[in-house]
């Protein structure tokens, strides 16, 4: 508790301070006190992951009720995140803010920074309902003013207004959410409503949950609600967008978690079913269009949507499995879609700096517009590298292990008896399987298009370079990527307990075997088997669990599905190194000479005539063209060759799916009856003395009925 109240104290004096001083001093004024806030709220989060949970009564509030702080495991995961995303977030940008120093006070978007930090740490732990309700508006208000930094740029008003019109709708839903409960718990205090749930009917259950929801999926940034985050992260700075996609995304997973599996379990399988095909349907939609963006900060945004849908694919087969009696399958789903909300924010934060840094030193974000930076910015290039691999799902990172559990535990549904609940599983598993193959293309796409090739813009062919504090606060996120790919069965023993509390017990011991326990439960021919096959490995040295990731079975079939990601990752490093020293003893053999890449009989290769993103990602869109619709805005002809007279460059739109499928419609049929009504204001009086008459027959008539 001590280390969480100093990191309030230094987000607020902090903020305060960094308003006062001269601007020219203001961001790194502000680093030191985000970095030292976000090492504060390490120690806090890891004191109570340890089992150090407190509660702090404040002050009570007349017909309120009392104002409560206090952490749990659950909350304490969600802070983990969120410092381990600060401290890297602050250092990037002491020197990045520096840009904005011409047109803006930079001690604005310092300041707003780290009081945004302490939003999101008093949000998660809260621990009633009307201070709960407090903080998320604070949080939301900040977040407006933090993505509309950027004010004299004519779409940044309109996309901040669009982001704070979605987050207000969403909290409406939340508050009626949060009022049935405390209505019925006769309190205000989060555990008074958790020992009341049980006594809850089916149609209170009911409206709390799609409340809940629909309501914290606005901010989670779930389908259909996800339209304000690709229009929202371009015009934010670089530092706000990580902070958005790496943490503030992640408050709306936390309420839906904390409504639905703390406050009131969900016990209808339906209310899980409809959670796993949003994250499924978001998830696709979002992958589709990240890979067809040209625009790096867009393409995130849509990436974002992308894994805020497998998240929830996890939760929603944690409810059903709970509704379903099946307790250990339910707390390894939600482990990994824990599992993965950590990956994703590492990763996010990562590509996001990474897209400021590219805007910094290029002066554009337009992938069509760049190539070739590896050469200038090989640091950029190779911290860029992880975190793409990380949302490809590539080893040795550690997207690898979440995104394998996660289907793992979807294929758990074969067990399950109801025929439609295994239907809608089949559903969602193969939109995951598309999904995860769009995203490898999409993240390969984005790395070569930014990276690799020849340059296609005079700023690509001349960046300037890079600040030590970019670089180093680069290099601290992609050491996270690979990190979380080394170890993950220690993350998945540590999440264990997290699902613990929420009533979900024996995930992490199903999924992590005990094979270096001495004198564990298994049995001892099971385990000399896998010893055998280097289960045993690092046991000298590596404390418990062990490296290996498996879900034990029956007698017939012993082990359902096992992968040991720590020896995948060796094996990758041992392969390099053995094809580097084939390929350096060949070639000192031989002798071979460099010389100039043949490319076609061109007398010179102009960057016209390479691959874009927009070719790049074509095939796609004309695949999926009946989802993402596009229409061609604008064609030109350009001369780059004697014998290769004209390049075609065509600049696509693509109306975003769901304004189309959802939001358009509801918004011409809103249009369509406002048009009615105003027909009738026809400015004839006996129409409206007969408006009136109607009216009064008409109330006559229901209180009769009544």
């Amino acid at each position: 508790m001590i280390a969480f109240l100093l990191f309030l104290a230094l987000c607020v004096g902090g903020g305060v301070i960094t308003l006062l001083v001269r601007d020219r001093h203001a961001a790194v004024v502000a680093t030191l006190f985000g970095m030292l806030a976000g090492l504060a709220l390490l120690v806090a989060a890891a004191q109570t992951l340890g089992g150090d949970v407190w509660l702090l009564p404040l002050w009570q509030l007349p017909a309120l009720g009392r104002l409560t702080l206090g952490a749990d495991r659950l909350s304490a995961w969600f802070l983990l995140i969120t410092a381990l995303v600060a401290v890297p977030v602050f250092l990037f940008s002491a020197r990045y803010l520096r840009h904005y120093a011409a047109q803006y006070r930079t001690a604005g978007a310092a300041s707003i920074q780290l009081f945004l930090l302490a939003s999101i740490g008093l949000t998660l732990t809260t621990r009633d309902v009307f201070g709960f309700l407090f903080t998320w508006e604070i949080m939301s208000a900040l977040c407006y003013l933090a993505v509309n930094f950027e004010h004299l740029h004519d779409a940044t008003p309109k996309a901040g207004l669009i982001m704070l019109v979605a987050s207000e709708a969403g909290a409406l839903l939340q508050l009626l959410a949060l009022l049935l409960l405390a209505a019925h718990a006769g309190s205000t205090q989060f555990a008074a409503i958790a020992a009341s749930a049980a006594s809850i009917g089916p149609g209170v259950a009911w409206a709390v949950f799609a409340l809940s929801f629909f309501g914290f999926g606005v901010k989670a940034g779930l389908f259909p609600s996800m339209g304000w985050l690709p229009r929202a992260h371009p015009v934010a700075p670089a530092p706000a967008s990580a902070l958005l996609s790496g943490v503030i995304v992640n408050l709306g997973i936390y309420g839906i978690v904390r409504i639905n599996a703390d406050l009131l379990p969900v016990a209808m399988p339906a209310a899980g079913v409809i959670v796993l095909l949003v994250g499924a349907f978001g998830a696709i939609i979002g992958i589709l269009y990240a890979t067809i963006e040209t625009e790096f900060k867009r393409l995130l945004a849509h990436s974002t949507i992308e894994n805020m849908g497998l998240v929830a694919m996890g939760i929603g087969a944690a409810l059903i499995f709970r509704a379903l009696n099946q307790p250990v399958f339910a707390a390894m789903a939600l482990i990994a879609a824990l599992l993965h909300l950590l990956n994703h924010s590492i990763a996010k934060s990562l590509l996001f700096l990474s897209a400021g840094a590219v805007d910094t030193t290029t002066g554009t974000r337009d992938l069509n517009a760049l190539g070739g930076l590896i050469r200038k910015l090989p640091w950029l290039a190779g911290t860029c590298l992880a975190g793409c691999m990380m949302l490809a799902a590539l080893p040795p990172t550690g997207g690898f292990a979440s995104e394998w559990l996660l289907i793992q535990s979807l294929l758990r549904s074969a067990e399950l008896a109801p025929v439609s609940v295994r239907l809608a599983f089949v559903v969602a598993g193969a939109l995951m399987a598309l999904t995860a193959g769009l995203a490898l293309s999409a993240f390969t796409r984005l790395f070569a298009m930014a990276f690799l090739g020849m340059p296609r813009s005079p700023a690509a062919q001349n960046p300037t370079p890079l600040p030590a504090s970019m670089r180093w606060a680069l290099a601290l996120l992609a050491a996270g990527c690979i990190a979380l790919g080394l170890l993950p069965t220690y993350l998945v023993a540590g999440l264990g307990t997290v699902v613990g509390t929420l009533g979900l017990h024996g995930g992490g011991g199903a999924l992590v075997p005990p094979f270096y326990a001495p004198g564990s439960a298994l049995p001892g021919d099971f385990v000399s088997s896998f010893h055998a096959l280097g289960a045993q490995l690092g046991s000298s040295f590596l404390p418990p669990p062990g490296l290996v990731l498996m879900h034990r079975g029956g007698t017939a079939n012993p082990v359902v599905f096992a992968a040991a990601p720590a020896y995948l990752d060796l094996a990758l490093v041992l392969g390099l190194l053995l094809l580097w020293l084939v390929v350096r003893v060949f070639t000192h053999a031989r002798k071979l000479a460099r010389q100039r890449a043949w490319d076609g009989g061109l007398p010179e290769l102009k960057p016209q005539l390479t691959y874009t993103a927009t070719g790049f990602g074509n095939p796609a869109r004309v695949i999926f063209s009946a989802v993402v619709a596009p229409n061609a805005a604008h064609v030109e002809e350009e001369t780059v060759a004697r014998h290769f007279r004209a390049a075609i460059v065509r600049t696509e739109r693509q109306p975003y799916a769901l304004d189309r499928w959802v939001f358009g419609p509801l918004h011409g049929g809103a249009r369509h009856i406002a048009n009615a009504f105003a027909a009738m204001h026809h400015g004839k009086l006996n129409g409206y003395v007969a408006y009136a008459l109607a009216a009064l027959l008409l109330a006559l008539g229901v209180s009769f009925w009544i």
